[in-house]
């Protein structure tokens, strides 16, 4: 593929012609179409389900892409054969296109979505003084001697009046009426805006919030009694420094940890506001006072800005993107939280766009329609493919859906009858779903908690089905057609065991001190987790933010490696390994031969020319190298778009995105930043496709618009 890259890269034609378009997009409308067939027919879940919605949304989505996918074929008609430069881009497109159209069912299917909402302060805000000669006296009473409620400001601070002799310490509340929440919502995260007045304080100090959990204070309006400090909850919200505090512009004050229980749901929102000066019982030795508009001011008042998941309405656009590219890819990270809530009709579609993605949709449009010509097996291959198990290349894809059908069917019998034997009945659906994503090395679960609640026997049976997904299809025809020596002779399929087992024990060890030095505890978990990593499968039966950053950096050398070329498997793959692995000992054994000597190249127990072996590594090595660059890439966006996060934790959770994996410490989730789920699924997509056809389509864009 490297020298085809080549090859494009140095053609002198400076421009995209209308006849190129027209055959990338004649075949992108025959994968939509092919697509939406199998969607269509996957209508008879819901219908035997009586799930009405899903016979909707799941025929519109199957609908959309028949509607779009004919008129493209029907347009774009061209007898010009394709080159590579139109097979990578037709991968690179259509991957993204029946990603954002496969997202369709995730906007009225799902079990929630993410939303926002911004509120306006209540009128009836206000501050409260209590002054006394006493400090202290003034700081624990619990009455007030000043109430200011409906008035222009908003004041945080304390002040020392020698001119009285008194101490005086003032206390702000802000309402917000937040009964429009839907009362099942789950507050994810809250911004207090506050507009800068004036800034008299001669000492720094924080702003920090404090709210009532039991919802009664303060009163509505203020009453004196709604100032005594202990009526709050002591553990204070987040914070601003006055040091930063912008007059004429809005203060933001954040906080989306357990301070989000003072958000209502039911009626009104009430907010203490007192400065950190106060709450630690510092003696004020002048002015320390800030001012903010209240809502009777004018034209800026408090602002409460929300965000909240709302089940049983939808995912959000972006999340509904994320969720379909997580499905297609095979990645199985996902934006749901609880899988056994989903209807079964989006249990089943997730578990479909795993089991058709594993595969690939090239390989299933190819299936179908056959097309004549060397322009298949350039199709073929812009998949990440290269083997060829028979002759033609029309054979050699019919053969590959043959072989995963049968696993499928049997594997399908093996959960079932694991599941009854050892009494985990798992039920048809179950063992079909996760026959479907474990082969596919997709990942997604139709139960909470992936696959942790089941028994020893059961992830055995599991471990089986994504071992098999990682092995390469040539090496299961050779098993199949009773070659047996053959196929475990396959270079890819002795990797993998060995990589099992070494990796295994790697990580068991390392994880001892987790599970409290119990040895077979480690593992039972460590090697479930290694090979789901390794398999590029995502299944999980522990929380994996529990464990050292040491074990999350092995389980992110195995997602980055990945499964064997020409499976279903993710990541950079077995051989380009091997063929790095070859590439060091070739070079290191060249030192120490004679500068004339006749050295042997040997690869999969086949003798190469020096040329052959050359270009091998050298095309293994540009991927790999890409690869990685373009995952510390996705490392770095991430990071900074997820403050906090331990590195060992954003690492891993980008590995597992470009691996196309579906393993997470917990930061893919409904309400992670809207930057890092874009970075991840362009990690998603990028890894699908091994960079190449999303390098060339982006040229193809450029040359174009005539940018180089």
């Amino acid at each position: 593929m490297i020298k085809q890259w080549r090859s494009y890269a140095q053609n002198k034609i400076r421009i995209v012609s209308m006849n190129d378009v027209k055959i990338i997009f004649k075949d992108i409308g025959s994968l939509l179409i092919i697509v939406g067939c199998v969607i269509l027919l996957a209508c008879v879940v819901p219908i035997v389900f009586q799930e009405e919605e899903g016979i909707k949304y799941l025929g519109l989505t199957g609908g959309l892409f028949l509607g779009i996918g004919i008129p493209l074929r029907v347009i774009c008609q061209n007898k010009k054969e394709l080159n590579f430069k139109h097979a990578m881009s037709i991968a690179a497109l259509g991957w993204l296109f029946i990603s954002l159209i496969g997202s369709v069912p995730f906007l009225f299917l799902s079990e929630g979505s993410e939303e926002g909402m911004v509120v306006m302060g209540d009128a009836r805000d206000g501050f409260l003084v209590g002054a006394n000669i006493s400090y202290d006296d003034a700081r624990t009473a619990s009455l007030c001697q000043v109430v200011d409620t409906g008035g222009d400001y908003l004041v945080v601070g304390q002040v020392y009046d020698p001119s009285e002799n008194l101490y005086k310490i003032y206390r702000s509340y802000v309402i917000f009426d937040t009964s429009p929440l839907p009362q099942e919502a789950t507050i994810v995260s809250a911004v207090l805006k506050l507009w800068g007045s004036q800034d008299r304080s001669l000492r720094d100090f924080t702003i920090c919030v404090q709210g009532d959990r039991g919802g009664g204070y303060p009163h509505v309006p203020l009453e004196e009694a709604d100032y005594f400090y202990l009526r709050y909850d002591e553990v204070m919200g987040d914070s601003f420094n006055t040091s930063n505090m912008q007059l004429s512009g809005y203060n933001n004050i954040s906080f989306s940890g357990n301070e989000t229980i003072w958000i209502s749901t039911e009626g009104l929102t009430r907010l203490c506001l007192r400065s950190s000066h106060d709450c630690d019982g510092s003696i004020p030795q002048g002015d320390e006072r800030v001012f903010f508009n209240s809502t009777n001011q004018g034209g800026y008042p408090p602002v409460l800005s929300l965000t909240y998941y709302a089940p049983g309405q939808g995912m959000s656009p972006l999340s509904a993107v994320f969720e379909s590219t997580a499905g297609w890819t095979g990645t199985g990270l996902t934006m749901v939280q609880n899988e056994t809530e989903l209807p079964k009709t989006l249990q089943f579609y997730r578990s479909l766009t795993q089991w058709i993605g594993g595969i690939g949709v090239i390989v299933l449009t190819l299936t179908i329609l056959a097309r004549p010509g060397t322009g298949s097996f350039t199709l073929y291959r812009s998949e990440g493919r290269e083997q060829k198990i028979r002759p033609s290349i029309i054979s050699t894809v019919r053969t590959i859906w043959w072989i995963f059908l049968l696993y499928t069917i049997l594997g399908v019998i093996l959960l079932f009858i694991v599941g009854i034997f050892v009494s985990e009945p798992v039920g048809l659906w179950e063992a079909l779903n996760h026959c479907m994503t474990g082969l596919s090395t997709g990942g997604f679960s139709v139960t909470d908690g992936s696959v942790a609640h089941y028994g020893v026997v059961m992830r055995l049976a599991i471990i089986f089905l994504m071992v098999m997904g990682a092995i390469a299809f040539a090496a299961h025809f050779d098993l199949l057609t009773g070659k047996i020596r053959k196929f475990l002779s396959d270079v890819q399929t002795r990797a993998l065991i060995l990589l099992i087992f070494m990796g295994g024990v790697v990580l068991t060890l390392v994880n001892v001190g987790v599970y409290d030095n119990n040895f077979l505890l480690s593992l039972k978990e460590s090697m479930f987790q290694f090979i789901s990593a390794l398999t590029c499968t995502g299944f999980a039966t522990t929380d994996l933010s529990a464990w050292t950053n040491t074990g999350l950096l092995v389980m992110s050398s195995a997602m980055i490696l990945g499964g064997a070329a020409g499976s279903t498997a993710g990541g950079i793959k077995l051989f380009r390994g091997i063929l790095l692995g070859k590439g060091t000992a070739w070079r290191t054994k060249r030192i120490f031969y004679p500068p004339r000597a006749v050295f042997n190249y040997t690869l999969g127990g086949k003798s190469i020319s020096r040329e052959e072996a050359l270009d091998e590594v050298n095309e293994a090595a540009v991927i790999s190298f890409m690869w990685i660059i373009l995952l510390f890439f996705g490392v770095l966006v991430v990071t900074l778009s997820v403050p906090g996060e331990q590195i060992g934790n954003v690492i891993f959770e980008v590995c597992s995105a470009q691996g196309n994996v579906g393993l997470s410490t917990g930061i893919t989730q409904l309400h992670m930043p809207f930057v890092a789920k874009f970075m991840l699924i362009l990690n998603m997509w990028i890894g699908r496709l091994e960079i190449i056809p999303i390098l060339v389509l982006i040229r193809a864009v450029l040359r174009r618009k005539k940018l180089f």
